[in-house]
């Protein structure tokens, strides 16, 4: 038998008898590059037809997944969620963050309800109390922190369900908050646009119909203010996203109808919709703009300039 065979049996094995702690620490020797054994197991090198060390266990959790082994996944996801918030409240290298949020995604988490409940939660009390800044100034962090508050958002959008019921009302205000304060950002760092386009996001994905009223031009302002090529680039690519969501399927096309019944009832889109960020914005996102065009331009709307826009 081959060290990777080996090292893959022994991982099943250790999953199939419920030990959390040696599954944690043969998951994190591997991420940290150790070559030692640990609880028996010697982590392999990669194999030719891998491209990170995040591989092998991919390669374990479709294994389980083929075998039906239901209580073997919900194990492996239950760890990975630990280990991630771990790594976040002890501040762990960003790259085994990143890491334990792939095999996050990768595991399906958000396929486990009361797990994905438990991994939004701690993110959002890691956002509000192990961050050196309230919620509402998260655009103003540097260095580190910031990219653990866009790490921590990006992964809290990941497992939260796209239409928010009740219960979620309450992160509402905050994101909204955080959005408005991002606007007021004077300053075109990828890292803060990325974070800005993190808080996008979320508005979209709480309260999609007040993003296309109330933001979805600002950003628009925004972008236009910088003229920056990496910018421009990284906003279309949300759009082609949001186009591609919009297509998928019922829910999203139904939260397209959302999204778009915002922007229908923001007076001032019709007078931008010849400006050709927003054109090309709408149309990336399934051709909203097509549609915009066939509304008649009401009689009280006035132009507005980019300053105000972006301080509304």
């Amino acid at each position: 038998m081959t060290a990777y065979l080996k090292y893959i049996n022994g991982l099943l094995d250790i999953i199939k008898k419920g030990r959390p702690y040696p599954l944690k620490e043969v998951i994190e020797a591997r991420l940290n590059g150790k070559t030692e054994p640990v609880h028996g197991l010697v982590s392999p090198g990669l194999a030719r037809d891998e491209h990170d060390k995040n591989a092998i266990f991919y390669y374990v959790y479709q294994k389980l997944s083929k075998m039906g082994d239901r209580q073997g996944v919900e194990e492996l996801r239950r760890v990975i969620v630990d280990m991630l918030i771990t790594a976040f409240c002890s501040k762990k290298n960003i790259d085994i963050i990143d890491s334990l949020g792939q095999m996050a995604g990768f595991f399906q988490v958000k396929e486990s309800p009361v797990l994905a409940e438990q991994m939004r939660l701690q993110l959002w009390g890691y956002l509000n109390s192990k961050i050196p800044k309230p919620l509402n100034e998260l655009i103003h962090l540097e260095g580190d922190q910031l990219e653990y508050a866009s790490r921590a958002l990006d992964l809290w959008m990941a497992v939260s369900p796209l239409f928010p019921g009740e219960k979620d009302a309450r992160y509402y205000d905050d994101i909204k908050k955080m959005f408005q304060e991002g606007l007021r950002l004077n300053k075109k760092s990828n890292p803060h646009f990325k974070l800005l386009l993190l808080m996008y996001r979320a508005v979209m994905k709480t309260d999609p119909e007040y993003a296309g009223r109330n933001c979805f031009r600002k950003i628009i302002e925004f972008v236009e203010r910088f003229k920056d090529n990496n910018l421009d680039r990284s906003w279309f690519n949300l759009c082609r996203e949001y186009g591609v969501i919009f297509r998928q399927n019922k829910d999203g096309k139904k939260w397209k109808e959302l999204f778009k019944k915002g922007i229908i009832n923001d007076d001032q889109i019709k007078l931008m919709i010849t400006n050709t960020l927003t054109a090309k914005s709408l149309y990336l996102m399934d051709g909203i703009n097509k549609e915009i065009n066939k509304i008649p331009l009401k009689a009280e709307a006035k132009p507005i300039s980019i300053k105000k826009a972006v301080n509304q």
